[in-house]
């Protein structure tokens, strides 16, 4: 198991940097079953090519379950509600 990168009582955060990162995939297709596996590896492949623009995390259980994921993007186009430029 890799090591985590922040440890918040207990509970692991790890910055996925590859689209194998161990639960990932199960977390995503947990939260979207609309999607195929094949769909999410290529977003997934997407975000992981460039990562000065998205983050993703995952949060792991002390037993070293995955137990949720974050995905977050900078944004540069509009961003509704918005009045600077990126954005979150």
């Amino acid at each position: 198991m890799k090591t985590p990168d922040l440890t918040l009582s207990g509970i692991g955060i790890e910055r996925c940097v590859s689209v194998d990162h161990p639960g990932w995939l199960d977390l995503r297709q947990a939260l979207w079953p609309e999607g195929s596996a094949e769909d999410h590896l290529g977003e997934m492949a997407a975000f992981c090519a460039n990562p000065e623009r998205f983050i993703q995390l995952v949060a792991r259980e002390p037993a070293g379950a995955a137990m949720g994921l974050v995905e977050a993007a900078l944004r540069s186009d509009y961003v509704n509600g918005t009045d600077s430029s990126p954005v979150a």
